[in-house]
């Protein structure tokens, strides 16, 4: 599986910025790539969220996918799986995770993802998807650090998001 892995810091303590990241169905507060998510699971036995849960994301690409949280570290980190074959990917694991850096939070994202056709999917991936993904992961963090900073929700137009803060 091909791996690519982002970091920003975000000017919050860690339990503001998790407290954003664990409203988990809630996405398009704060990502650009998201118009539109919602929790698919009912938490009425659990009312917690963690492994098992799923959402809905309405993507900017006019495609559906299902995320299903695998891996729940409270305050720490998660994973989730994307459920289903979505496109040319056989599969996608995003890992959350968050970290103390001072007074503010270090965030970090890591994507692992197969192509589901080998040969052509090892020469699409260096022509496409690598580069495709690395937008997708800095446009997120600079629309969470946007959000969690200045308290606005952030639209799908991201041209005045600090990507410059993500590396």
């Amino acid at each position: 599986m091909a791996t690519l892995q982002r970091t920003i810091i975000i000017e919050r303590p860690p339990e503001r910025v998790w407290h954003r990241l664990a409203v988990f169905g809630d996405i398009e507060r704060w990502s650009p790539n998201a118009v539109k998510s919602r929790l698919t699971t009912k938490l009425k036995k659990r009312k917690t969220i963690g492994v098992g849960t799923e959402r809905t994301v309405n993507h900017v690409s006019e495609n559906t996918v299902t995320h299903v949280i695998t891996k729940w570290d409270e305050g720490r980190s998660f994973t989730f799986e994307l459920k289903g074959a979505f496109g040319p990917m056989k599969r996608l694991v995003e890992c959350w995770s968050i970290k103390p850096s001072g007074n503010d939070t270090q965030v970090t994202v890591t994507v692992s993802y197969k192509i589901k056709v080998p040969i052509i999917g090892i020469i699409m991936d260096r022509f496409m998807f690598m580069s495709h993904m690395n937008t997708e992961l800095t446009i997120a963090l600079a629309g969470l650090k946007h959000n969690l900073e200045t308290g606005e929700v952030v639209g799908t137009d991201y041209k005045d998001l600090p990507t410059s803060a993500v590396k």
